[in-house]
């Protein structure tokens, strides 16, 4: 198995330590042999289970808390002839959780995802063939159904992270979740621990982009007393563009005019609400510069998100979220600002209506998950690990040969 984990890791440093004959490594064809043997179906994989029950084995119980990642990529329509099983791969196929498989062709790989909360790996846990999206009902099921089995291998999901695409909120919805500002419900009665809940997450960084795209469309937008005006980025562009001496030198168009695919890029749109450009837009306020005299409100807004944003992605422990930090009123505050905003009629909102509730959703999920790890002893909560970064790591060929070829590849734990 070690052997496995080396040669998945890193080819080049199994074939070199093979080479120079340092250890007594098996051949890449018997590894082969050894990969093919080993029982590989759609659905859950029971010998990532396996690996997962080993590691959680003796750890404290905050140790066993994480979260379940789901996403989907695309896949070429192709059948391929499994030679463990003795079946063609390549159509639509929902494993155990569902009987509705059907003779199409999958377009679609769904990859869930285990991310702890406190340990430096992730472990793709389930795979499923689809054509296009998963219904809502079935990733309900999926969701419910990996929660369960998890928790028989040790490991604890406290939320559930998922991008804001039309099949995750129907996933919602079945689940009885919901952003609605009358009545938000962010999480649901776990099903394994009685004392805790079920948290749903939409992707942060998601949220984002989503809301750079509407800004980008409506120009205008309302939030608490802050006028935001989208002509205000761009004039900041156009202005830094003729400068000598920029006062954001990263700034560029792709920022301010994403074209196609330049639009579903998070950094470009991350980037533009960052603390460099809130100063920006107040450098060239104060320098009374035609066009950003009516700035400020843009300004507060741009460093109100870089805030939120930075915080909802805390990667290290001094950036933590520990008890009683201010940090913790900034989210309440801005979710208190949102719901306010919204409560007006006719009011011209900084994101659309189903960006709101996601984004409602995840602040609220946020705030409940940081106050229960904080009564289970937990000094600090890294937020980070609350969105789909850890998914994003993993190369989409190696999700996509694990769909595709179910019968040859076995994803590591890392």
């Amino acid at each position: 198995m070690v052997c496995l984990l080396l040669r998945l890791t890193s080819p080049k440093c199994y074939r070199t330590l093979s080479d120079m004959k340092v250890l007594p490594l098996p051949s890449i064809n018997r590894l082969t042999q050894l990969l093919r043997g080993l029982p590989c179906e759609y659905g859950m994989n029971k010998f990532a289970l396996e690996s997962i029950k080993l590691h959680m084995n003796g750890k404290p119980e905050h140790h066993t808390y994480g979260s379940i990642i789901i996403d989907e990529i695309k896949l070429r329509e192709t059948t391929e002839f499994n030679r463990t099983s003795y079946s063609f791969d390549g159509f639509v196929n929902y494993g155990d959780v569902s009987s509705t498989n059907s003779d199409e062709l999958a377009d679609h790989a769904l990859v869930v995802m285990f991310n702890p909360m406190f340990a430096p790996w992730i472990q793709p846990v389930a795979a499923y063939a689809t054509k296009g999206a998963a219904p809502g009902w079935i990733l309900a099921k999926i969701v419910i159904s990996t929660v369960l089995q998890l928790h028989q291998y040790g490991a604890k999901v406290l939320a559930v992270i998922s991008d804001g695409a039309g099949s995750n909120k129907s996933m919602w919805t079945h689940l009885g979740v919901n952003g609605k500002p009358e009545d938000p419900k962010c999480k649901i009665e776990h099903p394994c621990l009685p004392d805790a809940s079920l948290h749903f997450i939409c992707d942060v960084p998601h949220i984002m982009k989503c809301i750079r795209n509407h800004l980008m469309k409506h120009k205008y937008a309302q939030i608490g007393n802050n006028q935001v005006s989208y002509e205000h980025y761009v004039r900041l562009y156009e202005a830094e563009k003729k400068a000598n001496i920029r006062v954001v030198p990263k700034l560029t168009e792709y920022h301010v005019k994403p074209q196609a695919l330049q639009k579903m890029n998070v950094r470009l749109a991350t980037q533009l609400f960052s603390r460099s450009v809130a100063i920006g837009l107040k450098v060239y306020r104060q320098l009374k510069v035609p066009g950003f005299s009516d700035s400020a409100g843009t300004e507060a807004f741009t460093k109100l998100l870089n805030d939120v944003f930075d915080i909802l992605n805390a990667k290290v422990p001094a950036a933590g979220i520990r008890r009683d930090s201010p940090k913790i009123k900034v989210l309440a505050d801005f979710l208190k600002m949102m719901n306010d905003t919204e409560s007006i009629r006719n009011l011209k909102q900084f994101a659309s209506t189903q960006t709101m509730e996601s984004f409602r959703v995840t602040l609220m999920s946020v705030l409940s998950l940081i106050e229960f790890l904080h009564s289970r002893g937990v000094s600090y909560v890294l937020t980070a690990s609350l969105n789909q970064d850890p998914l994003e790591k993993v190369p989409r060929e190696r999700l996509r040969s694990q769909s595709t070829k179910r019968g040859e590849r076995r994803q590591k734990l890392v």
